[in-house]
C-alpha cells in the first residue's frame, strides 16, 4: 500500500483509501491505515528492506565499474569508491502537524543520497520532524553511526559523499576519512578564510582538465590543510572553487565534474516532487515521517530498475525514449557550439558522461496506468513505445 501511494497521485491518506474501495482493492479502513503509519515494528521491517536493497545494489554497481566507462582511466582511479550525492529535502507538514508558538506548521525535513553509479536513492534520516525549525545538514550527519555513512561498503572500500556547503566541516572530515574511509567534496563558501595556497602539480595538457586553473593545499581556520581545486566553467566564463579531502590520485578534473554531478539529486527530488507528487507528509507521527520517506525510495528505486530493464530488453529490442535522447544531443551540441565559441573546449567528462539524469514523466505515466492494469508485458511495452514515439 506504501508503494501505491507513493506511485498515486492522492492528495491525502483518506483520499488514498478511499480510492482503493472505488477500485475494489482489499477492504482497509482509514484508522487501520493511519494506526499502520505509525508502527515502530512496520517501519523497522520497510526500512531493512530498503536498506538491504540499496546496499545489494551498490555492490553491484561498483563491481561493474561502468560509471565512466568511456575513459578507461578513470574508472580505474574510481574503482573502490562508492559515489554518492547528498543534500536534504522537505515535504511540507502534514494536515494534523501541530503549530509552533508563532502559530507556524515547519516543514519536514530529510537528508537523502543518490548512488552516482546506479542512480538509487536512499534516506539517510530524518533531521528535522516538523516540531522545530530546519536544522544543518553537517549537524545530522554527525549524530549518525558509522555503518549508517558506510551504506553497505565492505573493508577496503571508500565512500564519498557530495554535498552542498551545508556538508563542510573540516574537523569531522578529517576524523572519518582516517577512522572510517569516509571522503567529502564540497565548494568553498563565501568569505571562508583559505590562506597559504601551496600549489599542486597536475597533468595541463588532459583534457580530462580541460577548465582548471589551480589544485592547491590551503590551511583553514580548523588549523589544517584542505585540498582545493579552482575551476572556469567553459560555456559561461564562471570561476568556481572546490574543497575535498580526496588524495592527488583523484585529478582536479575530475573533481570538479563529480562536483557537478551532485546537481543529479536536486533532479531526484524534482521527481519525487513534481513526477510522484510527494509533497506533503503522510501523517504526524515520527515512524509515519520515516516510513515516508522509506517507501518513497523503495518506489523510486524500483521505478529506476524497471526503467533500466525496459531500455536493455534483456535480449530482445530495447524501450527507448528517442525523444529524450534527442534532446540530450541537441543540447550538447548547443554547449559544445557555445564553448567552442568563447575560445575554450569542454572537459572530457562533459562530452562523454551523457547519462540521463531523470525519468521521463511519460514513464512515470505509463507506470501508474498500467500498475493495476490488466494489459500483457508485451503489450504494455508498446504502449509505452507508443507514448515515446509519438509524443
Amino acid at each position: 500500500m506504501g508503494l501505491e501511494r507513493v506511485l498515486g497521485d492522492h492528495r491525502s491518506g483518506c483520499a488514498f483509501v478511499q480510492s482503493r474501495v472505488l477500485r475494489d482493492l482489499s477492504n482497509v479502513s482509514k484508522s487501520h491505515y493511519f494506526e499502520s503509519c505509525k508502527s515502530s515494528r512496520r517501519y523497522r521491517h520497510l526500512a531493512s528492506l530498503s536498506t538491504d536493497f540499496t546496499h545489494s545494489h551498490s555492490q553491484l554497481a561498483l563491481k561493474a565499474n561502468d560509471l565512466f566507462a568511456e575513459v578507461p582511466a578513470l574508472s580505474k582511479t574510481l574503482k573502490n569508491f562508492h559515489l554518492y550525492a547528498g543534500d536534504g529535502h522537505f515535504h511540507a507538514a502534514s494536515s494534523h502537524d501541530k503549530r509552533d508558538q508563532s502559530g507556524v506548521k515547519n516543514a519536514v525535513g530529510h537528508l537523502y543520497s543518490l548512488n552516482l553509479r546506479n542512480g538509487f536513492l536512499s534516506h539517510l534520516a530524518l533531521g528535522s520532524d516538523g516540531t522545530n525549525k530546519k536544522p544543518n545538514d553537517m549537524g545530522v550527519l554527525k549524530k549518525l553511526d558509522i555503518k549508517t555513512l558506510r551504506q553497505g561498503a565492505k573493508k577496503g572500500q571508500k565512500v564519498l559523499y557530495i554535498w552542498d556547503r551545508a556538508g563542510i566541516d573540516f574537523q569531522q572530515w578529517d576524523r572519518w576519512k582516517h577512522n572510517s574511509g569516509i571522503y567529502f567534496l564540497s565548494r568553498v563558501k563565501k568569505n571562508m578564510k583559505l590562506e597559504h595556497p601551496l600549489a599542486q602539480p597536475y597533468d595541463r595538457e588532459d583534457p580530462l582538465n580541460a577548465g582548471i586553473v589551480a589544485d592547491e593545499l590551503v590551511s583553514h581556520s580548523a588549523g589544517g590543510m584542505i585540498r582545493r581545486v579552482t575551476y572556469i566553467i567553459p560555456e559561461t566564463g564562471e570561476k568556481m572553487a572546490f574543497l575535498t579531502n580526496l588524495g592527488p590520485a583523484i585529478p582536479p578534473g575530475l573533481v570538479a565534474q563529480l562536483y557537478f554531478m551532485r546537481w543529479r539529486i536536486e533532479k531526484s527530488f524534482d521527481d519525487i516532487k513534481n513526477k510522484l507528487y510527494e509533497t506533503k507528509a503522510w501523517a504526524m507521527s515520527y515512524e509515519a515521517k520515516r516510513m515516508q520517506a522509506a517507501f518513497i525510495v523503495l518506489a523510486y528505486n524500483l521505478a529506476q530498475l524497471l526503467h533500466a530493464d525496459l531500455e536493455s530488453g534483456r535480449g530482445e529490442t530495447g524501450t527507448m525514449d528517442s525523444g529524450n535522447i534527442g534532446k540530450k544531443a541537441k543540447r550538447l551540441a548547443a554547449l559544445t557550439e557555445k564553448t567552442e565559441g568563447r575560445g575554450d573546449k569542454l572537459p572530457l567528462l562533459r562530452r562523454t558522461y551523457l547519462r540521463a539524469s531523470q525519468l521521463s514523466v511519460k514513464f512515470y505515466r505509463w507506470l501508474r496506468n498500467h500498475i493495476y492494469g490488466q494489459a500483457s508485458w508485451s503489450l504494455s511495452k508498446a504502449r509505452l513505445s507508443k507514448l515515446y514515439d509519438h509524443f
